[in-house]
């Protein structure tokens, strides 16, 4: 599994999965896409330039980012996998 994730900066500040309004105010945004469990950087894609200092910090929140997207999918298929299968063998079922 694969989890991309889109962080920009605005000004001083950083934002994790910007709205359309911070999208369309302009300003670097990053593109990152990781394999979650060895953290290996797939794809990394920027269309501006942005300071060495501020690059790193944009690019740590998108990795981030893909954590927390992969630890919330992965317990979401998890519950419902375990809902299902609850469901099938009547365990749990009053």
């Amino acid at each position: 599994m694969r989890c991309s994730h889109h962080s920009s900066s605005h000004s001083l500040s950083l934002s994790a999965d910007p709205n359309f309004v911070e999208n369309t105010a302009g300003g670097p945004e990053l593109l990152v896409a990781i394999e979650p469990k060895s953290q290996l950087v797939v794809s990394m894609e920027m269309e501006s330039k942005l300071p060495m200092e501020m690059y790193e910090r944009v690019a740590k929140l998108a990795i981030d980012g893909c954590n927390l997207i992969y630890r919330v999918l992965t317990d979401e298929v998890r519950d419902y996998t375990l809902q299902l299968y609850q469901a099938r063998s009547g365990i749990g079922s009053a």
